[in-house]
């Protein structure tokens, strides 16, 4: 809080008064930050149902491969000869595959990054705003440690961009160059959506490969076993392509919430914000249903 002086004439009182208002900077109306903030929440949740399955066909997939290099097996049991500790996500119970892993702290990185937004667009002081440059630091690192190969080596190297970027931003004076500088990082995290995106080619592939396999060889004289394939074939696209289009109004929202934080007081800023924010939830809660929709209609 600041005390004003009783000194002090009405026309100081003003200036002290807009000083006030100077530094906790602009603000955006909680309305539209809601909006932003629940778009993100269901994009980020529809965006886990389909990486828990990913996680699963990914474990399964590694398996595969591991028979065909040798490893001893009984039925559906694999273990390899040697345990490399740098594969143990392959065998974990807990944790995630690279890929999955990849694509949810990339995830996690673009909600760190919208959530630092937030922050400025509500005004809310520096030091707060500057703990969460300290989350998203965190974010950063722990993608650079999981991306290691494949679709993910991207996510890694858009990660090592931030990290310069974030040092600066911690070194911010003020609300108003911290601002300016969290501003430039918008390009990246939205260039994060896209590989994230991209590496969409992967996860159904990886997703449809057992499958497509069984559709293809032993099932093939099994008509319900056959159709059950192509079920859980179609269902995997349906994901896949929800997350590709979700992402897209993620990104979106990212870019109308960041202009609005540059330009706080212009209503077609706020406009816009409000109609990208509106459009991700309605899409994502739509979303929600689809699959139980799809299993109900062609059930094997």
């Amino acid at each position: 809080m600041f005390a004003l002086p009783k000194s002090l004439s009405p026309l100081r009182c003003a200036l002290w008064f807009l000083l006030a208002l100077a530094a906790c900077g602009p603000s955006i109306p909680r309305e539209q930050v809601s909006r932003a903030n629940a778009a993100y929440d269901a994009v980020a949740e529809r965006s886990d149902a389909m990486l828990a399955t990913l996680s699963v066909a990914e474990r399964r997939t590694y398996m595969r491969t591991l028979v065909a290099t040798g490893a001893a097996r009984e039925g559906d049991i694999v273990v390899p000869t040697v345990f490399d500790p740098t594969n143990a996500a392959y065998f974990s119970s807990v944790g995630d595959p690279v890929l999955t892993a990849s694509l949810r702290r990339g995830m996690g990185l673009v909600g760190d990054y919208f959530k630092l937004l937030v922050i400025l667009a509500e005004g809310r002081n520096v030091d707060e705003a500057k703990g969460q440059i300290n989350t998203l630091s965190a974010s950063v690192a722990g993608l650079i440690t999981v991306a290691t190969g494949g679709a993910a080596l991207p996510l890694a190297a858009l990660a090592r961009q931030l990290g310069p970027l974030l040092d600066r931003w911690g070194q911010a004076q003020n609300a108003e160059e911290l601002r300016r500088l969290v501003l430039e990082g918008e390009p990246i995290v939205r260039e994060q959506i896209k590989v994230m995106q991209a590496a969409s080619t992967t996860v159904y592939e990886t997703l449809t490969r057992e499958p497509m396999r069984a559709a293809r060889t032993t099932l093939a004289d099994n008509d319900a076993a056959r159709r059950g394939a192509f079920v859980q074939m179609a269902e995997a696209q349906v994901l896949v392509a929800d997350y590709v289009v979700l992402l897209d109004k993620l990104a979106d929202t990212l870019t109308a919430l960041a202009a609005a934080v540059r330009s706080p007081g212009s209503p077609p800023a706020l406009a816009s914000l409000s109609a990208s924010a509106d459009s991700a939830l309605i899409q994502a809660r739509a979303a929600a249903g689809a699959i139980a929709i799809l299993k109900a209609g062609r059930a094997p």
